[in-house]
Parts: structure tokens; sequence; C-alpha cells
């Protein structure tokens, strides 16, 4: 995929913007990872009783595969066990 200039100017004034307003009510951006190690997500599985993921997994990039699997972080909540969630709705956000 390509972006080009306008397009990516775009972005950045949407991102801007987003980040100007949720510094304004006292929040921090936060940043979860699309793709984690496959040995944090089982972590998460030590902790959490009958967590049994069926997640997307990546063991080959760049025609090489990978040392460890990667694994399609899930969206329902952060990764983080230090984050929890301020709200009910799908619009909530979460305190770090």
């Amino acid at each position: 995929m390509v972006i080009r200039p306008y397009g990516w100017r775009l972005w950045e004034l949407l991102s801007d913007e987003l980040d100007r307003r949720i510094r304004e009510t006292g929040h921090e951006n936060a940043y979860f990872p699309l793709l984690i190690p496959e040995s944090h997500l089982r972590k998460e599985a030590d902790h959490v009783e009958g967590f049994a993921p069926e997640l997307a997994v990546v063991t080959i990039a760049g025609g090489e595969v990978l040392e460890e699997p990667l694994v399609v972080r899930p969206p329902q909540r952060p990764s983080s066990a230090r984050c929890s969630r301020a709200g009910s709705t799908p619009t909530a956000t979460y305190r770090c």
C-alpha cells in the first residue's frame, strides 16, 4: 500500500487534532501494537481462567520463518495488566 503525500497530510492533520483533544481532557495517549509476540499472549493465559483466544498468527515475514510467531492482539481489551477500563461503553477509555 502506498499513501500519497495528500493522504499522509490528511492523516497528520487528523492525528494532530485527535491528540490535541485527548490532551485537553487531561488524558494521555497509549499505543497497543497490532502484532505481539506469542509468548506475551501465553502470559495472559496464565492469569485468566479459561483464556483460549482464537487468533491470526504470523509465522513468516519477508519470506523468512520468524524466530517467534506473532499474533494479532485481541481487540477487546489492552494487553497490559496495568491498564483498567474506565466506563462500559464501546468508546470507554483505558487508564494505565
